[in-house]
């Protein structure tokens, strides 16, 4: 098991300021929803991704990683003039995982750019809107505990 911190924050879709935000990438591409839903053995998969920010070494440790799933960039539909986002990213790597925080788990799937990640940044999938469920706003901490993995 793998631990790190993350401290959440807002999307670069929010205010239409940056590339289209996951919850609309993933309209056009059914095919990562239900590999992720399988993935996790979830019954659903809740819209968007929580973004976290992290110490650069948790990128750098992910990237070397051998992931549970990784998606290749020729397999991914991008919504209107957004076409090289994930060849840019050099497809996605997906890694089980749970955050904690106080009583309770959530089962969660953490994402970063395979070749070329976002800087300081994993994000989080899950079956349950995370931020509700924890109560968590921008600029909390969170610890998530990638599975399978001897460190």
């Amino acid at each position: 098991m793998y631990k790190f911190t993350g401290q959440v924050y807002l999307g670069s879709s929010v205010g239409n300021a940056g590339p289209p935000g996951e919850t609309e990438i993933s309209k056009h591409n059914p095919q990562r929803i239900i590999k992720l839903i399988e993935l996790c053995s979830f019954d659903s998969l809740e819209p968007g991704t929580l973004n976290l920010n992290v110490d650069e070494s948790v990128v750098k440790f992910l990237k070397n990683l051998n992931p549970d799933w990784l998606e290749p960039p020729n397999e991914i539909n991008p919504p209107n003039d957004h076409y090289d986002i994930h060849y840019k990213r050099g497809g996605y790597k997906y890694f089980s995982g749970v955050i904690i925080k106080d009583i309770y788990s959530i089962k969660i799937i953490a994402r970063i750019g395979a070749v070329n990640p976002l800087p300081n940044t994993v994000e989080i999938y899950s079956n349950q809107k995370v931020r509700n469920k924890l109560a968590l706003n921008d600029g909390d901490k969170i610890d998530v505990y990638i599975l399978g993995v001897a460190v």
